[in-house]
């Protein structure tokens, strides 16, 4: 988490496997499973081109075989300032050292779709 709290989008990338695995919530912006790691980097490319990111809260937790994280982080629409607070739980899976499956549980996916859908299009929520 540290590399993205930097937003050192390389070093996060370095630390992925070519053919990773992400898996969210079906509602989850935009696609549910993503294969590989050039289509996770255009995600978050995408991501952070609509909305700033600002981590608030992690912590890692080490297992046998995976690796939990728990992140909270601000999200602020670039155009309307509108801004949304999430908090994830993911498990990590890794092969040759590397991130090869990352399991993402959000508590309100619908909501987070609706934000960057809302943050791409320069929309304000309606009250």
């Amino acid at each position: 988490y540290e590399a993205l709290r930097r937003g050192d989008l390389p070093r996060l990338l370095a630390c992925v496997a070519e053919d990773v695995v992400i898996d969210r919530p079906a509602l989850l912006a935009w696609d549910s499973v993503q294969r590989g790691r050039d289509y996770f980097a255009r995600t978050i490319a995408r991501m952070i081109s609509c909305a700033e990111f600002k981590i608030t809260g992690s912590d890692i937790f080490e297992g046998d075989s995976d690796v939990v994280g728990t992140l909270a982080y601000t999200l602020t629409a670039r155009r309307t300032g509108e801004t949304m607070n999430v908090k994830i739980v993911e498990v990590f899976g890794f092969e040759n050292g590397l991130i090869s499956r990352i399991d993402v549980y959000d508590k309100h996916p619908a909501s987070l779709t609706a934000f960057l859908e809302r943050a791409e299009a320069g929309a304000q929520a309606v009250p």
